[in-house]
């Protein structure tokens, strides 16, 4: 199999494994706990989460592709571990949140996980400087999901 296919089939299978894992993890509460939540004005509706989810997939799929495009050294190691922790970390975040149901323990548990990503980007930006773009993105996309967590906080304690 050509390198580019077997690296590409591995982003895909990996991204769908992480999905079901949410998807696991988050139970029934979309439909029941979640839509009784007191939402600030800003917050998105269902379907526009689901375009969320959605980009944060193919973000991460593009961003674990560049990785496994790069010759084997020490740098694609480092960026592969941190990639799959991110990606396991957004899944640990909705396994808190939804299974949990607590919006506090949501908010807190986004804090972390933010300050993971900045760092991932930052280690993105010496070895793929345009792929690192994507998580600087997916930066800007978590200081809504921080507000938006707090406020979420705030009207359902």
């Amino acid at each position: 199999m050509i390198p580019q296919t077997r690296n590409l089939l591995v982003s895909v299978a990996t991204c769908l494994v992480f999905a079901l894992l949410g998807e696991m993890a988050t139970g029934d509460a979309l439909d029941t706990w979640f839509v009784s939540l007191e939402q600030p004005w800003y917050a998105l509706s269902l379907p526009a989460w689901m375009v969320v989810g959605i980009a944060y997939y193919v973000t991460s799929g593009t961003v674990l592709f560049r990785v496994l495009q790069m010759p084997k050294r020490a740098a694609r190691k480092q960026l592969l571990v941190g990639v799959l922790v991110m990606m396991a970390g957004n899944e640990l975040w909705t396994l808190l949140f939804f299974r949990l149901r607590s919006v506090q323990v949501g908010f807190l548990a986004l804090l972390p996980f933010t300050a993971l990503v900045v760092v991932l980007a930052a280690a993105f930006r010496a070895s793929l400087p345009r792929t690192a773009w994507l998580l600087y993105g997916y930066v800007v996309w978590l200081v809504y999901d921080l507000v938006w967590a707090w406020s979420l906080w705030q009207r359902n304690p």
